[in-house]
C-alpha cells in the first residue's frame, strides 16, 4: 500500500529565501515587515486572499507576497516547506520559517485498489528556478467519498457540466479554486450539486488507462480522496489531464517555421528582483511572439481529434458533435495557417461544429475535457471561446457523462445520438447533425474565397494534396502556390520564391504582429533555405525602426541559416536607439514594451546564430534569462543552450 510518508518528490523549487512567513495575518504581516526593513529578503504565503490594504503595506515595503499557497508539510532535508497551489505541489526554501502551521504526518496506509495509483500534482514546470528531489511528509486524506461524476473546475463550463449531470440523476461533487467566481456564483448551481468552492488539486487517480478520481486539499489543509465514475477536467488549462499523464498540446518540431509556440497565464509569483509569470510553454519557445499573445488560453489536450482552422473554413461536419460555436478569426494567425490569415475576409464571423472526440483525451478513459482546454489549435480558440457557446458544449458534456454513468459503459460508447436529439429539441444544435452519419467538409465553393477554400484544403491533408500543387505549380506556377509548396517542405518553388524576394520591396508598416506577404515569402524559405543574398540585401535596408514583422521574418530566416555577413548589419539595428534594454520591464508592460522586447530578442538570437562569439548577443540574451515574461526567458535560455552545443560540437 502507499503511504503518504516520506514521499519523495520531484518538485519545482522557488530558492532560498532570508524569511519565508507562513500565513499573513496581523502579526505575521508585522513579523515579515520587520525582516524585511532589517534587509532580509523576505516571501509571505497566505492559503486565501490577503486583504488589499495588507497586501499594498507588505509589498510596498518589499516583500513578497504569494496568494493561495496552502501549507502541506515541512522540507524534509533542507529547511524550507512545500506547498500547494491551484499548479500543484512546489517547495519553497528559507533560512527561517516563521508561522509554522501544525500538520500531522503518519504512517497510515491509503486503502487503493489493486493497479491504482496516486500520481502527484507537481510535474508542471511553471517555475524557472528549476525541480530538485524533495523529501517532504504527506498528510493522509481526512475523508474518502465516492461520487457518480466529479467536476474539476467551477468556471461557467465547469458550471453547466455539473448541472447537466446532477438533472440526469447523478450524485455529482464540483470542486473549484480553478476560477474566480462572483459573489453570487454559486447561485449558478443547481441545489443538488454538492460544491466545495476552495479546493486544490493534489493528485490523480489512476488505473491503467482510467482516471478514477483525485486527492484535494482545502484552505484548512485538510486532505480528500474523491473516487468518481466520470471525471470532468473544466480547469480551462487540460490540469487533471496533464497531471494524469495524458497528452497535453504540445509544439511540433522546429524543422517547420511555421509552428509556434503558446503559453497560458496562471499568475505571477514576484520573488527578490524580477517576476516570473508562471506560464506553461508548451515543450520549445521557437516563437514567443504568439507566447505573449497566448497568454489568457491554457494547456489543451490532444484530443482523439484536434478541431483545426482549416476545420472550420471547410465548414467540417462531424457524426458526433456536441457542440456548435461563433467567433472570429485573429487578425494574425500563427506561422503554418499565415496562407489562411492573408486569404481570410476580415471580421467574418465562422461557425465552428465540436464533435464529441475533441473532448476526450486520447489514451485516457473516464475523462472529459471542456471550456478552453478541449481540444484545439489555438488559431482555432477564438472561434470557439465565446462563453454561451462553451457553457452549450459543456452541457452536453454532462449529459454525456451521465449517461456513462447509467449506462455503465465507456465515454466512446455512451448512445449518443439520443443525447444529439435531445440537444436539437431545445434548440442548442442544429437539425442537420441528426443526418450526419460520417464527417465530411459542408463549405460552399463561394467564387470569391475560392482561393481561400482551396488553401484550408490543402493544410487538411498536406500529404494528399503535395502531387497536386506540384502538378498545378508546374502548369501555372505562382507564388502563392510556391509559399504553400514550401510550408509543406517542398522546394519546387524555391526559384520563384528567391525572385520574389529580391525584386520586391519592403511593404509599408504592417501590424505588430501581422506577416505582410514579404515577410511570409522569407518564412517559406526560412523552411526550405535559399535567396540567402537576396535577404542580405533585404535586411541591409532594415534598421531600429523596421516594423516587427520584418525584423522577425529576417531574424528567424538567419537562425535557422545564419550568415557571417549579417552580422554587421544586425549589430547595427541592435545597438540603435531604443532597441536594446528592455529585458527588466515588469509583467504588467504595455503591448509597445513587449514587442520592443520581442524585437530586441530576435534581433540577438539572429546575431548569436551568424556570430556565436558576439558579446553583445550573449549579453542580450542572458539578461533575458530572468525576463519577468517566462516565453522570453525560456527562448533566450534554449538560444543560448543552441550555441553553447553548437559551439562543444565544433561549428
Amino acid at each position: 500500500m502507499p503511504r503518504f510518508v516520506k514521499m519523495l518528490l520531484h518538485l519545482p523549487v522557488i530558492n532560498r529565501v532570508d524569511a519565508l512567513v507562513i500565513g499573513v495575518d496581523a502579526q505575521g504581516a508585522q513579523i515579515a515587515l520587520s525582516r524585511c526593513r532589517a534587509g532580509a529578503s523576505v516571501l509571505a504565503t497566505c492559503s486565501d486572499v490577503c486583504s488589499s490594504t495588507l497586501t499594498s503595506q507588505l509589498q510596498d515595503t518589499g516583500v513578497e507576497l504569494l496568494n493561495g499557497m496552502i501549507p502541506v508539510a515541512p522540507l524534509g532535508e533542507v529547511p524550507g516547506w512545500a506547498f500547494l497551489s491551484d499548479d500543484g505541489y512546489v517547495a519553497i526554501r528559507a533560512n527561517e520559517v516563521v508561522g509554522v502551521p501544525t500538520v500531522a504526518t503518519t504512517t497510515a496506509p491509503v486503502a487503493l485498489p489493486p493497479g491504482e495509483e496516486l500520481i502527484w500534482c507537481y510535474d508542471n514546470p511553471r517555475y524557472v528556478n528549476g525541480f530538485e528531489h524533495i523529501s517532504i511528509d504527506v498528510p493522509p486524506p481526512s475523508r474518502e467519498m465516492t461520487v457518480d461524476v466529479l467536476v474539476v473546475g467551477d468556471g461557467c463550463s465547469g458550471m453547466a457540466a455539473a448541472n447537466a449531470a446532477v438533472r440526469a440523476g447523478c450524485r455529482v461533487l464540483c470542486i473549484g479554486g480553478f476560477a474566480c467566481l462572483d459573489v453570487d456564483g454559486t447561485q449558478n448551481l443547481a441545489g443538488e450539486v454538492e460544491y466545495w468552492r476552495d479546493a486544490r488539486l493534489g493528485g490523480v487517480l489512476r488505473c491503467r488507462r482510467q482516471i478514477t478520481g483525485i486527492l484535494c486539499t482545502d484552505l484548512s489543509n485538510k486532505s480528500y480522496l474523491i473516487h468518481s465514475k466520470v471525471v470532468i477536467d473544466a480547469t480551462g488549462n487540460a490540469f487533471v489531464v496533464h497531471t494524469a499523464g495524458g497528452a497535453v498540446s504540445q509544439l511540433f518540431p522546429d524543422g517547420n517555421a511555421d509552428h509556434s509556440s503558446w503559453g497560458t497565464s496562471l499568475g505571477y509569483v514576484q520573488l527578490p528582483g524580477y517576476v516570473k509569470e508562471l506560464l506553461w510553454c508548451e515543450n520549445d519557445a521557437t516563437h514567443p511572439t504568439e507566447a505573449m499573445r497566448g497568454r489568457d488560453a491554457g494547456c489543451r489536450i490532444v484530443g482523439e481529434m484536434v478541431v483545426q482552422p482549416q476545420d472550420i473554413v471547410l465548414a467540417r461536419r462531424y457524426w458526433d458533435t456536441v457542440g456548435v460555436s461563433h467567433g472570429v478569426f485573429e487578425d494574425a494567425g500563427s506561422g503554418i495557417h499565415s496562407i489562411l490569415s492573408r486569404l481570410m475576409p476580415p471580421g467574418m464571423v465562422w461557425e465552428a461544429w465540436v464533435p464529441l472526440r475533441a473532448l476526450l483525451p486520447r489514451k485516457l478513459e473516464g475523462v472529459l475535457t471542456i471550456g478552453l482546454g478541449l481540444s484545439a489549435h489555438w488559431d482555432a480558440l477564438p472561434v470557439l471561446r465565446r462563453c454561451e457557446d462553451l457553457r452549450c458544449l459543456a452541457d452536453a458534456a454532462g449529459r454525456v457523462a451521465a449517461s456513462a454513468v447509467q449506462h455503465s459503459c465507456a465515454l466512446r460508447e455512451v448512445p449518443l445520438r439520443s443525447i444529439q436529439t435531445q440537444l436539437v429539441e431545445e434548440g442548442k444544435l442544429p437539425n442537420e447533425v441528426l443526418a450526419i452519419q460520417a464527417d465530411a467538409n459542408g463549405a460552399v465553393r463561394a467564387p470569391e474565397r475560392l482561393a481561400l477554400y482551396q488553401a484550408a484544403a490543402i493544410f487538411q491533408r498536406p500529404d494528399r494534396a503535395r502531387r497536386q500543387l506540384q502538378a498545378a505549380f508546374e502548369q501555372q506556377p505562382s507564388v502563392l502556390l510556391a509559399q504553400i509548396l514550401a510550408f509543406l517542405g517542398d522546394s519546387s518553388g524555391r526559384d520563384l520564391l528567391k525572385l520574389f524576394l529580391d525584386g520586391t520591396p519592403w511593404e509599408p508598416s504592417a501590424p505588430n504582429d501581422a506577416n505582410t506577404l514579404l515577410d511570409s515569402v522569407i518564412l517559406a524559405l526560412r523552411v526550405i533555405g535559399g535567396g540567402s543574398a537576396a535577404l542580405l540585401r533585404k535586411l541591409q535596408e532594415l534598421d531600429g525602426m523596421a516594423p516587427f514583422s520584418h525584423l522577425r521574418a529576417v531574424c528567424l530566416y538567419l537562425q535557422r541559416w545564419p550568415m557571417p555577413e549579417a552580422v554587421p548589419a544586425l549589430e547595427c539595428i541592435l545597438t540603435a536607439p531604443g532597441v536594446s534594454g528592455h529585458a527588466r520591464h515588469p509583467a504588467s508592460a504595455t503591448v509597445p514594451v513587449l514587442f520592443s522586447q520581442l524585437k530586441e530578442l530576435y534581433v540577438a538570437g539572429a546575431l548569436l546564430a551568424c556570430s556565436p562569439e558576439s558579446i553583445l548577443a550573449l549579453e542580450s540574451l542572458e539578461s533575458y534569462r530572468s525576463s519577468p515574461h517566462l516565453p522570453l526567458a525560456v527562448y533566450a535560455n534554449k538560444l543560448l543552450q543552441q550555441n553553447a552545443i553548437h559551439g562543444s560540437s565544433g561549428g
